[in-house]
């Protein structure tokens, strides 16, 4: 998604005026801070609203800036803003952490082990544990376990068969990946296929626009 600086200065100024004013073309004053599942999941029900064949352009904009508006409450309302200034040390175990992030970002459904990927990075395994948590606002496991669950959702809105879709994105049983499922997005799967279907549903039975004569 993308939004004008204007509309990003607009929601974020209510946090941040200071910042806003004095940063032309930066509205954010950090780069990264952890995300929500469950807005990710508006983000795309918001996009399966778009491949309507009707859409009400008023109502994808409000819904749009609302998901604007709590990212930025998710933000600025928990630790990002008051974190300080961090010195040599801390600024090489935040690199760190990153480059873990994008490790298992690259390949969620892989079986990452810790102790591997603490050497990558020249961290001891607690050192890594313990920074990535002060850096990302979640464990590890949870981090990866998110990316997961965010991954399967197209194929869960498809249908596929969940027990194939917990294997694929690296759960061990269909059990382990509803659990997970739920503890990420708050619903099971099935509620999510359920939604996904009525509006495949109320797409087929749409009535045609009426033709023009000639």
């Amino acid at each position: 998604m993308a939004f004008s600086e204007a509309a990003i200065a607009a929601v974020v100024r209510r946090w941040d005026p200071v910042h806003i004013d004095r940063a032309a073309g930066a509205p954010f004053r950090f780069h990264h801070a952890p995300a929500a599942a469950a807005l990710y999941l508006r983000q795309r029900r918001l996009f399966a609203r778009l491949q309507q064949p009707t859409i009400d352009r008023l109502a994808v904009e409000e819904e749009a800036l609302a998901i604007l508006h709590d990212v930025a409450a998710r933000i600025y309302e928990g630790d990002a803003v008051r974190t300080p200034r961090i010195d040599r040390d801390r600024r090489r175990e935040f690199d760190a952490v990153y480059q873990v992030r994008s490790r298992i970002a690259a390949s969620p459904a892989a079986p990452h082990a810790l102790r591997p990927l603490a050497a990558a990075v020249g961290l001891s395994p607690y050192q890594l544990c313990r920074a990535f948590t002060r850096v990302c606002g979640e464990t590890l496991t949870s981090y990866r376990s998110r990316l997961r669950i965010l991954g399967s959702l197209d194929a869960v809105c498809a249908g596929e068969d969940l027990t194939t879709v917990a294997l694929a994105c690296g759960f061990a049983s269909h059990s382990h990946f509803t659990w997970a499922f739920r503890q990420t997005l708050g619903v099971p799967p099935s509620a999510v296929r359920a939604k996904a279907a009525k509006v495949q549903v109320a797409q087929a039975f749409r009535p045609a626009a009426p033709r023009r004569q000639p």
